[in-house]
């Protein structure tokens, strides 16, 4: 949720290169190897010092994060348990 939620304040973000979070960002924050910091405090200066950099990447992740709102959230999960449901029942019948 941080990182939705940064993406969702028009933040520029550095992730590591975790599969969810890279997944997540879907190329709209810097990412670094998890493991090495020089390659964390390049990104961060780079943010830093590119005021146009930032801005590409803080619209880009309220673009990004905008799929992810509550609402349509809810709406996902809510067809996930209908068709779930649905599917339990019809299987139930069937026994």
């Amino acid at each position: 949720m941080p990182l939705l939620e940064s993406m969702a304040c028009g933040a520029a973000c550095v992730i590591s290169n975790d599969p969810a979070l890279v997944e997540l960002a879907a190329g709209c924050a810097v990412q670094v190897s998890a493991t090495d910091i020089e390659a964390l405090g390049e990104a961060l200066m780079l943010l830093w010092r590119d005021p146009a950099l930032r801005e590409r990447y803080g619209a880009a992740g309220r673009v990004r994060a905008e799929a992810y709102a509550f609402p349509l959230w809810a709406e996902r999960i809510f067809a996930l348990y209908r068709r779930e449901l649905a599917a339990a029942s019809g299987s139930r019948s069937a026994v």
